[in-house]
């Protein structure tokens, strides 16, 4: 049995139309969901990314992993068995895509074609490479950061050339190179998205795909910053009082959701080519993200709090033989329980 997870960066557990989110159209996944199983209370164990993703690998939480935030716990950190150490010991070909978030160790990936954020030099990333090659110049293939960091924007590159895009592409190259050369091996590949991370600066068309006016409002926007904790404060800075700025922070949301239906469509293709290349049947399909955002809510933006918006996260799982189709499950699931849920599966 092959294994593709598909992971998103801070996407809200309720921005999915079928998990009833009338803001954002969401098919592919919406397929997925119709022919698998949507895990409606699954939650991230640490909103913050390196940290829950070294949570999702590893099968274990902060302390144990000692990656508590973006950064670690001083001392040494330990190596501990991961998805892909545990399943290449069992055969399989381990490959990745996109942001990992690893910082120069490989944690069991054969192969990873990288696509991090505020990479320092541009041989270090596989997508700057790619954009070299193709000739499209720019600084900031992401958005621009800083004090923009949180505010409405577009990217000027075209869409074949986005991050989205590439990433897809990449994964079904490897679908197909793996099916080409090693039929007779099982298969690991994890393809992983920025988005919809801010900046939120999709490209065109999806910077206009969705009218601001239909966006939620954000909820308990003006709750008095004396009685949120103090660390939060800077989350409420990066703001800039879009929070109290309806069309601004309409907007925001509204850039956010285009880059959902980006990724939508690029899972699209990725699930297209494992249908094409007749692997669908022998292929479990995990989706999920590392975590939410607040976008607004509680006049906060991002993560890190222990809300519903920050720690919940959508998660659908198709399995075919294992999964019963259009179900919904409502026991409370977590990022950690894919490690042994896999293992115990497919561990010889």
């Amino acid at each position: 049995m092959n294994v593709l997870i598909l992971m998103t960066d801070q996407h809200r557990f309720d921005a999915l139309s079928c998990a009833g989110s009338a803001a954002v159209h969401t098919p592919n996944l919406d397929a997925l969901a119709a022919e698998g199983t949507r895990f409606s209370e699954a939650c991230c164990p640490t909103p913050v990314c390196i940290a829950s993703r070294h949570s999702f690998m590893t099968g274990r939480r902060a302390r144990d992993h000692r990656w508590v935030a973006n950064n670690a716990l001083p001392g040494p950190r330990p190596e501990l068995p991961t998805i892909m150490t545990l399943l290449h010991q069992q055969g399989y070909h381990t490959h990745g895509v996109g942001k990992m978030h690893f910082h120069g160790r490989h944690h069991g990936l054969e192969v990873h074609e990288r696509m991090e954020e505020c990479c320092p030099s541009r041989i270090d990333d596989d997508y700057l490479m790619y954009l070299e090659g193709q000739g499209v110049r720019t600084r900031y293939p992401q958005g621009l950061r800083d004090l923009l960091y949180y505010q409405p924007q577009t990217c000027g590159i075209p869409e074949r050339h986005s991050q989205n895009a590439w990433v897809a592409r990449r994964a079904i190259e490897c679908l197909r190179q793996h099916q080409r050369y090693r039929g007779d091996q099982p298969l690991f590949l994890w393809a992983s998205w920025i988005a919809p991370h801010p900046p939120f600066a999709p490209c065109e068309p999806y910077d206009s795909l969705y009218d601001p006016d239909d966006m939620p409002a954000p909820i308990y926007p003006g709750r008095p910053l004396a009685t949120l904790p103090s660390v939060t404060w800077g989350h409420r800075a990066r703001l800039d009082g879009a929070h109290m700025d309806p069309d601004r922070i309409k907007r925001i949301r509204a850039l956010y959701h285009g880059q959902i239906a980006h990724v939508d469509n690029a899972i699209g293709r990725v699930l297209a080519a494992l249908e094409q290349l007749g692997m669908a049947e022998d292929t479990a399909v995990l989706f999920t993200s590392d975590h939410g955002d607040m976008l607004g809510d509680h006049g906060l933006s991002q993560k890190n709090v222990p809300y519903e918006p920050s720690i919940r996260v959508p998660m659908i799982l198709r399995w075919p033989g294992r999964t019963t189709p259009g179900t919904v499950c409502d026991d409370l699931v977590g990022l950690t329980d894919v490690l042994p849920t896999l293992i115990d599966e497919l561990a010889v």
